[in-house]
């Protein structure tokens, strides 16, 4: 990345040959490293969808998964992305998928004391820092937390209110009554608390 948008792109010769550069992510570039900006006019972003019901069937058959009940069930979970769905192959059960899924989706939070935290805001629709005071109480805490939440690359925002990324949200909300049904319900009765008053 460095070397590439300092030595490369800015050396005139180099970009008299009009070279293709081809830069592959999970997350449209300049949402996340706006180092880039200087490239947006020269820039095609081209997104890349899951893989269709068929074609992730296919996939998941090909990595060993026979099951076609529950081939449907890891489409449905993974939203055909190939590299979750390669990720649950060979799980045999819903509940590991989901928690190889979560698991994956929280490497990037770097304490993983949070992961509770970032499961609990999955219970609202969307949020904001209102919301976070809510749940955790008004606090340096829950101010860096919401930081932390809203600087993910699975959140998004419509300019009032953050977002999980619908599948996201799914999962962790999944995950969440799994391990520990009454916490979800604990996070609801303090967000409809304060609602009523």
């Amino acid at each position: 990345d460095i070397r590439l948008r300092t030595v490369l792109l800015k050396n005139e010769d180099f970009r008299s040959l009009e070279p293709v550069v081809l830069i592959a992510g999970r997350y449209e570039l300049f949402a996340y490293n706006t180092r880039w900006s200087e490239y947006i006019h020269d820039l095609l972003v081209i997104e890349l969808k899951g893989l269709d019901d068929d074609d992730a069937r296919l996939y998941l058959h090909s990595l060993g998964s026979a099951d076609h009940q529950h081939q449907t069930r890891l489409v449905e979970l993974t939203c055909g992305a190939p590299l979750y769905l390669s990720l649950v192959a060979r799980l045999q059960s819903e509940e590991a998928a989901i928690r190889a899924l979560v698991l994956r989706i929280l490497e990037e939070v770097d304490d993983p004391r949070q992961h509770g935290r970032y499961l609990d805001m999955a219970v609202p629709e969307g949020f904001n820092l209102d919301t976070v005071f809510q749940v955790f109480g008004k606090s340096d805490e829950s101010q860096n937390l919401f930081e932390s939440i809203i600087g993910s690359t699975f959140v998004l925002t419509d300019g009032n209110l953050y977002y999980f990324l619908p599948p996201v949200r799914n999962l962790f909300l999944l995950y969440g009554k799994n391990i520990s049904p009454q916490r979800a319900a604990e996070v609801a009765s303090k967000l409809q608390r304060v609602v009523s008053e």
